[in-house]
């Protein structure tokens, strides 16, 4: 019998303690994300999730929010939404180069066999910021390795 490891603790004690700081609209949807982990509702989870990615006021909060959060349950996350989740993210950064070593680690993460479409998905999204930076050979041999 397989059964999921229980979730530490660590992301759901953090998006409970950053409710209290957000602004009035995401405050619930924090709170339902540290419910949702806690009770190892992943599907659910993944959709709260891209609920707050989505809204405008997330903004500032989306970088933490995935470093203090989503990579500590991106294993039970579907990688598809995940990757979706990633590339909203990767908007945040000023710099494209900020945002293809984030989407590179990402893309790290992926297992090819068993997720295809996310890590190709990962990885055109990372070409479109090499592109931005002029990196047009670099880009075509990402391309074509994936």
């Amino acid at each position: 019998m397989d059964v999921d490891a229980a979730p530490t603790g660590d992301a759901a004690s953090w998006a409970l303690a950053e409710a209290h700081n957000a602004p009035s609209d995401l405050k619930p949807l924090l709170e339902r994300a540290a419910e949702l982990l806690s009770r190892r509702l992943y599907y659910q989870l993944s959709s709260t999730l891209s609920d707050i990615i989505a809204r405008p006021s997330s903004a500032s909060l989306q970088v933490e929010l995935y470093q203090r959060f989503i990579s500590e349950v991106s294993g039970k996350l579907d990688p598809l939404a995940l990757v979706g989740l990633a590339v909203r993210v990767a908007r945040q950064y000023a710099r494209p180069e900020e945002a293809v070593a984030f989407l590179e680690s990402v893309t790290e993460r992926l297992d090819a066999s068993k997720a295809p479409e996310a890590r190709v998905m990962a990885v055109i999204e990372t070409a479109s910021y090499r592109l931005q930076r002029g990196q047009l050979d670099q880009t075509k041999q990402e391309i074509e390795k994936s």
